[in-house]
């Protein structure tokens, strides 16, 4: 009797160590299922960038393959070489004509900014928030409507040569666009910008701009000159004041209001600008008519007349 109640213990004992054992086994199993997912995502996450890496590494050297740096770019370091101490005495010597930015009237880097990249001072060559917003805006219009390039990535097209395809051009610019910054002021960006940008008429840079439309300096240009300057930018030829100067000075009201909005300009300001605009496109009709009535009357000999009397 004893014998048998001491074995019946161990016999009642052992299922209970063999579930022990299963459960244990169970509960390793279910977390092993439960921790497959999580180390399948961190396997796909290493592998994820372990190609990003060797994509950006492949990119990096497409678009860097043929970048020059702008120390490699003549115009850069030319500018002072630019500069003349004579008037030019033909077009073509305008437009190579470099102007330092004090120089330049005030009111040109202020409207210049408002008008085309407002954050230029504080960003390092690109703005990605202007891209996606002008991404967004293009979409939705069905065709390009709005720019995101900064002024320093504008910069960076106009003296880079684009031989590739449009992708290639656009990330050769974003790389150009931040050695610029990083090699350059401010201040000289802006120089080297109002220099070197197309302005119509067959102009190039500021000084050639500001007399082939207003025939004085850059220095004595007011603001609503300079605002009809920075509104040729996007569109030359378009927003001619030859051309078209009612579509002109409708550009300007647009590049005033910019300047307001960014608090560099009152409205008051802007107010009395497009009035004195105003005046003088009135004034410059009635010059017109009165020439070309004259023309109409006296016949080719006015013009010879005029001249003469001009020389005396």
């Amino acid at each position: 009797m004893h014998g048998g109640d001491r074995g019946l213990p161990l016999i009642e004992s052992a299922p209970t160590f063999l579930r022990e054992n299963s459960d244990e086994e169970q509960a390793n199993r279910d977390g092993l299922e439960r921790r497959k997912p999580q180390l399948l995502g961190r396997r796909n996450l290493l592998f994820a960038l372990f190609v990003a890496t060797i994509g950006l590494a492949w990119l990096g050297v497409w678009v860097g393959r043929d970048l020059p740096t702008p120390d490699q770019i003549p115009y850069f370091h030319k500018g002072a070489g630019l500069e003349a101490s004579r008037s030019p005495s033909n077009a073509r010597e305008a437009n190579k004509r470099f102007v330092r930015l004090a120089d330049i009237s005030r009111f040109v880097p202020k409207a210049l900014v408002a008008a085309e990249d407002r954050k230029f001072y504080s960003h390092f060559g690109i703005n990605f928030l202007a891209i996606l917003r002008a991404a967004y805006t293009d979409i939705r219009a069905g065709r390009i409507v709005e720019g995101g390039s900064t002024i320093t990535e504008q910069l960076a097209k106009n003296v880079l040569p684009h031989p590739g395809s449009l992708i290639h051009q656009k990330l050769q610019e974003i790389a150009l666009a931040l050695e610029i910054e990083h090699q350059f002021s401010k201040k000289q960006i802006l120089e080297f910008y109002l220099n070197k940008v197309y302005f119509g008429s067959g102009t190039f840079g500021i000084y050639a701009a500001s007399h082939r439309y207003f025939g004085k300096s850059p220095k004595k240009l007011d603001l609503y000159e300079a605002a009809i300057l920075v509104g040729l930018l996007p569109a030359p030829s378009r927003f001619n004041p030859r051309h078209d100067p009612q579509l002109a000075a409708r550009r300007a009201k647009v590049i005033l209001n910019d300047m307001v909005e960014t608090g560099v300009l009152t409205p008051k300001k802007a107010q009395e600008a497009i009035m004195t605009g105003e005046e003088q496109s009135r004034a410059d009709n009635c010059l017109s008519l009165s020439n070309r009535a004259l023309r109409q009357s006296c016949g080719p000999s006015a013009k010879t007349s005029r001249q003469r009397l001009a020389s005396h």
